[in-house]
């Protein structure tokens, strides 16, 4: 009997949640070093992770939720530079603000939200964190301080809760898509 079996592996992988485990294995590696240099690199590379993780979850959000829906020339813009980063950016999207009161709002309820009138408390709290990773990966030496600054290890220390109170904020309003239990993990795992 002829064996026709084919040896192969599969990968499943999830990039929000491995940066997001990356982010607290950096986190968790940062507070195991005395040496200020090694803690700094690796709480730079946490609040980078964090944020990446973040920014990966709110594609899957805008995509999931314009999924089987009649969508404009505009949410179709958008889910082409979702799919292909060689697109051509929507106007507006590189914007955190942007994506967290416009972006994401509309592809869950077909309306945006107005950050002047009606801030969201746990929006803001994700953009101050996202000014903070663009401190690092924009970086100037006007921002040397800030990076090392007591501020930088606070945010350090609730970026997880901040993430998670950020897309809980997408539930309430009705995303498709609820926010994956990984993002109440506060500590790595080996993946």
């Amino acid at each position: 009997m002829e064996d026709n079996s084919l040896d192969c592996g599969l990968t499943i992988s999830n990039m929000s949640h491995e940066l997001f485990n990356d982010a607290l294995y950096y986190k968790e590696q940062s507070e195991t070093f005395t040496d200020f240099f090694i803690q700094w690199r690796y709480k730079r590379s946490a609040i980078i992770s964090f944020c990446a993780s973040a920014e990966a979850w709110m594609s899957s959000l805008i995509k999931c939720n314009l999924k089987d829906k009649s969508i404009s020339s505009r949410e179709q813009e958008v889910l082409d530079f979702i799919n292909d980063h060689n697109a051509n950016m929507p106007v507006g999207y590189n914007n955190v603000r942007r994506k967290l009161y416009n972006f994401i709002p509309a592809a869950i309820t077909g309306s945006t939200l107005n950050w002047t009138t009606n801030r969201n408390v746990n929006f803001e709290r994700y953009i101050v964190l996202s000014n903070m990773r663009n401190n690092i990966v924009h970086y100037a030496t006007r921002n040397g301080s800030v990076i090392r600054s007591n501020e930088f290890s606070d945010l350090l220390d609730q970026a997880a809760q901040i993430i998670e109170d950020l897309f809980n904020e997408y539930d309430i309003l009705g995303s498709r898509v609820k926010t994956p239990s990984w993002f109440k993990e506060r500590l790595s795992k080996e993946i």
